[in-house]
Order: C-alpha cells, then structure tokens, then sequence
C-alpha cells in the first residue's frame, strides 16, 4: 500500500476546500476547473484529501446510496494540545458545529470532534 486519501463526496467542493484550508489549513493541490469545481485535492503536509461532487457522483455511478448523516470519523491528530485549543476556539467563535466538546481522554490525549459542513464527522486529538 502507497498510501490513504481521504474522500469525501460533498454538496459543494468549493465550500469544502474554503473551510478547509481556512480551519485545518490545508492547500489547494488540483482541481478539475476554476469556476465550477466538481473535483479537488488538497493537503497539508503529507496529508491528502479529495472533494467529488455529489450530484457528478450519482451521474457516474446509478448505485450511489441517497445522502444521509455519516457515521464514519476522520481524525486529525496534533502534535500538542495547545495547536488543537487554537483550532477549537476558532471554531467556537465561528459557530461551526461542535459534535462532540473539548474533553481530556483516560489515555492522555484531548479530542474534539465538529460536523463538516456536509456532516462528516471530523476528531481532533493532541
């Protein structure tokens, strides 16, 4: 195995790329166009991630499940926690939706969790 990518099928691939890069300060790899963008990958460091289109998707694939509130997580692990506090209260104040509060873990990490704005559950440990 080369490596994993996280892919999310998405309403909207430009408002995920923004508050992408804008909150976990991710880059703009590729895209598949400027203005309607059905495609894209950023990343940050090492870290990849893919946006598709939904609607694009279901032409593509006549199987594709109907949208519904995900129940995978993606974790996005810090080194320290005070990076990780950083991103929480910035999140806080921009009323982004919190899944899951700030909490200290039995096993010496602290962890968060916020939907995405298509519902993807998102974790931030440190």
């Amino acid at each position: 195995m080369k490596g994993i990518i996280n892919e999310f099928v998405v309403n909207s691939v430009k408002s995920s790329i923004e508050f992408y890069c804008k909150y976990f300060g991710f880059e703009v790899y590729a895209t598949d166009g400027e203005n309607e963008i059905t495609w894209a990958e950023i990343k940050n460091g090492g870290i990849s991630m893919m946006f598709h289109d939904y609607d694009l998707i279901c032409k593509e694939y006549k199987n594709y499940p109907k949208k519904s509130e995900s129940s995978n997580i993606v974790m996005f692990k810090y080194e320290n926690k005070d990076e990780a506090k950083k991103i929480y209260d910035l999140l806080k104040a921009e009323n982004i939706e919190i899944f899951s509060n700030w909490m200290e873990t039995d096993y010496g990490s602290v962890e968060f969790i916020i939907n995405d704005l298509d519902g993807n559950k998102i974790l931030i440990s440190a």
